[in-house]
């Protein structure tokens, strides 16, 4: 029997190899928090004044992001966010879910009907151009949404779940590509000076996808087992095995990466970026660089073809 590292008294339930401890589950908690805290406190997220939006998908990592939140900072005023996007078979469930999290803290929960709001779901974009790039699109709609539902409720903060597995994956692909402009973007803390653009947070970008799969189990959270059926799960995972590889030479190979970019990298970044030109969007209002934005762009083109299909 392995005995946990902290309290030297209870089994250990849990192997973290970057940090070469092994924990057992109230020690793990602990742990966990504190990280979070952690990296709530040192990017400066938010504070008891501002109003926080957490997106709730009904996956594990916002699930968990939801309690940990609300366990750390219960003086912070939070609504929780989801978006049902019509997929069959799925979004109904995460929606489900979503409701049991919000009740279980006691948090009032927006729900945002893809659907019922605009006429169409992601559903949709396979009889289109999108059908190809469903993903990306999805992002589009996603990003467009949480951030307009955010301003609805008088949100000053949106915190999304994003772990560091997801964060690490991101950022490996973007400088595999040499993709300048997505890196600029690419940081814990999205700040908005725009009155129509929240600031997005990611306080679980420091804790990796196990870590928040196990918090998730040890507060006894309800959640989606499986990844919603139009993610490219072969390349993910063909990306994830590369990735893996690495961890198993240099077991704290992500924590590194994310805090040279971050800490590093970043900063050098930021002194070419330029100014980008932000303007209304003609139809909806909301910002965009260009005269329409991209979530519009979409609704037309689905608009378009539903009128199509009467004739």
């Amino acid at each position: 029997m392995v005995i946990c590292a902290a309290c030297k008294k209870a089994e250990a339930e849990i192997r973290l190899d970057y940090a070469k401890r092994s924990l057992c589950r109230d020690c793990f908690t602990l742990f966990f928090e504190r990280k979070v805290r952690n990296a709530v406190l040192k990017y400066h997220m938010f504070s008891v004044k501002d109003k926080v939006a957490v997106a709730v998908s009904g996956g594990k990592d916002s699930g968990a992001l939801l309690a940990v939140l609300k366990r750390l900072f219960p003086r912070v005023e939070m609504v929780a966010v989801h978006l049902n996007l019509g997929i069959e078979g799925y979004s109904d469930g995460c929606e489900e879910i979503a409701k049991k999290i919000a009740k279980a803290y006691d948090i009032e929960l927006i729900v945002c009907n893809l659907r019922k709001a605009y006429g169409f779901s992601i559903s949709d974009f396979r009889k289109t151009r999108f059908s190809r790039k469903i993903c990306a699109s999805c992002g589009v709609v996603k990003r467009y949404l949480l951030n307009k539902t955010a301003l609805e409720v008088d949100a000053t903060k949106l915190a999304t779940g994003h772990n560091l597995d997801d964060f690490v994956g991101v950022l490996f692909n973007h400088y595999v590509h040499g993709d300048v402009e997505q890196l600029k973007r690419l940081l814990p803390v999205n700040v908005s000076h725009n009155p129509k653009m929240v600031t997005r947070i990611k306080p679980l970008c420091e804790m990796t996808e196990k870590e928040t799969r196990y918090y998730a189990d040890c507060m006894g959270l309800p959640y989606k087992s499986h990844a919603c059926p139009f993610v490219h799960q072969r390349r993910l995972e063909k990306r994830q095995r590369l990735l893996d590889k690495l961890s198993e030479v240099m077991p704290n190979f992500r924590h590194v990466f994310f805090k040279s970019h971050v800490k590093r990298l970043q900063p050098a970044l930021q002194v070419e970026e330029e100014a980008v030109s932000v303007r209304e969007c003609t139809r909806c209002g909301m910002p965009t660089s260009g005269e329409v934005c991209s979530f519009c762009k979409i609704v037309s083109t689905l608009t378009k073809r539903k009128r199509l299909e009467k004739f």
